[in-house]
């Protein structure tokens, strides 16, 4: 009885502490005043003395709180102190948010601050600003300028730029996302001592890159739209567009001017192909190099691709050519089917109008070719030499015999070889079923094969020989069978064959 009393008032003194435990949590709150660092900005590896001021309202237990800093990057001397060290991680630069967890009595508050990493570390830090015009001093977006030792920043709308927290000394300015010439010869060095602050005024800029062709589309009459771009057009006059017949541009002349803003342009030439150039002109000043000569193709008319052309094979006997719409049609009348052989190509098929999307090709089993569909214009000219790619290939399935060919001797209902084979994929419009043929060999006499059976369904999987003598040996063979259209003769696959011996 004594026992069962003392547990019970163990029990009693276990709940009223938990109980206790819940009521003064719900009482506690944490707040984090603030989080304090000896520095803002730090070079790379450098080490930041950090501590927090934190409070809390109730009853406490300083033993029991639990802090927790936390920064993707970097490392920290101890964690779990009110007061830690954070040492700059080696391998990045930019802005690190260093976090802080407090906790007590399943209570928790966090906060956090930013520190600065760049690459260069330094006792004083200054600033650096200027803006960035063009020629016709309107200013230029997005450009990208940076120090040598890695603090960067992109123009705005006037073309301003401000970079902060630059270390003491020599920076040497470097720009990116552009292509320009000084107009006149910049500072290579800027010096900012303790925290003063440099602006170095107007900074003006010489286009000089020319326009890049992104890509070409043919279209027929022996004509190219070329597609052009260049980032910041609003800094030039107008483009200058050359054409030449030699890779390296040499005897180039002068074919159109072409609007800065452009973004796509037709070209039309006489030749099969040609190399194509440009230049920026830029409102005042030189003008850029040429940019890389580019080889562009012209042709009379424009071939269906034959990446979207394909063959539908119906049977052995029979295949069909199906292929896209050009979206040239007005230029031309129609279409025609060419098989290559060793000479050339050969026509087969007569004029097809534009709107006609296919062509019906008779086959045989196994049959292979190369073929092309060719636009024709108003006055009979084709494309009279097809490229590698613009071949669709002709591929007619062989035909096949049926697999697990097998035979067994039986004698119910009398003496029986019972054979069975696996029926053969395709339908019957392209297989008529089976032919099996019989070999005997006896003690004394090796027969001719003959024909022992023509199955006329290519679902059926077997078939049983009742003529059968023991002690004799049978080879059986069986082919597929299709037949062409019309009165055609009937073709064979190749022969599965087996041998039994009736006992």
């Amino acid at each position: 009885m004594k026992s069962i009393k003392l547990y019970l008032l163990l029990f009693l003194i276990i709940s009223i502490c938990f109980s206790c435990e819940d009521y003064y949590s719900k009482r506690v709150i944490i707040t984090i005043q603030s989080i304090n660092a000896d520095k803002s900005v730090v070079g790379q590896g450098e080490s930041v003395n950090l501590s927090a001021d934190v409070s809390i309202d109730g009853i406490i237990n300083q033993s029991n709180i639990k802090y927790t800093w936390d920064c993707t990057h970097g490392e920290f001397n101890d964690r779990t102190k009110q007061t830690s060290v954070w040492v700059a991680p080696f391998e990045n630069t930019g802005e690190f948010l260093i976090r802080l967890k407090v906790t007590y009595l399943n209570n928790t508050e966090e906060g956090e601050i930013t520190i600065k990493v760049v690459r260069t570390p330094a006792v004083n830090w200054g600033s650096i600003s200027g803006n960035i015009l063009n020629y016709m001093k309107v200013p230029l977006q997005r450009i990208i300028v940076s120090t040598k030792t890695g603090e960067s920043d992109t123009t705005d709308m006037n073309g301003l730029f401000y970079i902060e927290d630059v270390p003491q000394g020599g920076t040497g300015l470097e720009f990116s996302n552009i292509g320009f010439k000084w107009a006149t010869d910049p500072q290579t060095q800027v010096n900012v001592s303790g925290s003063n602050h440099t602006h170095l005024g107007n900074i003006i800029f010489y286009p000089s890159e020319p326009p890049e062709i992104l890509k070409y589309d043919e279209i027929p009459n022996h004509q190219t739209i070329l597609f052009i771009k260049h980032d910041l057009s609003n800094l030039f006059e107008y483009f200058e567009l050359y054409i030449s017949y030699y890779p390296d541009g040499s005897d180039s002349r002068l074919l159109t001017t072409v609007a800065s803003r452009t973004t796509s342009i037709t070209v039309k030439e006489e030749g099969d192909e040609a190399f194509i150039a440009l230049k920026s002109i830029p409102y005042q000043g030189e003008a850029s190099n040429y940019s890389t000569w580019s080889k562009i193709y012209f042709t009379d008319m424009i071939d269906p691709d034959a990446r979207m052309s394909f063959f539908r094979y119906n049977n052995f006997y029979s295949a069909t050519l199906y292929w896209q719409p050009t979206g040239y049609e007005g230029y031309y009348k129609g279409f025609r089917i060419m098989e290559e052989n060793d000479t050339g190509y050969i026509f087969i098929s007569p004029l097809l109008s534009v709107s006609t999307l296919q062509y019906n090709i008779e086959t045989t089993p196994g049959m292979t070719g190369n073929y092309y569909i060719t636009a024709v214009t108003n006055t009979g000219n084709f494309n009279a030499s097809q490229p590698e790619d613009q071949k669709i290939t002709l591929e007619v399935p062989s035909m096949e015999f049926p697999s697990g060919f097998k035979g067994k001797f039986g004698t119910v209902g009398g003496l029986n070889i019972k054979l069975q084979w696996e029926p053969i994929a395709r339908d019957n419009t392209w297989y008529l079923g089976y032919l099996i043929e019989k070999k005997t060999i006896t003690e004394t006499m090796e027969y001719d094969w003959e024909e022992l059976v023509r199955i006329t369904n290519s679902f059926t999987d077997s078939y049983t020989d009742r003529e059968v003598d023991t002690l004799h040996i049978y080879k059986y063979s069986i082919r597929t069978v299709s037949y062409p259209p019309g009165l055609g003769n009937p073709e064979y696959s190749l022969p599965d064959s087996i041998t039994i011996k009736a006992f």
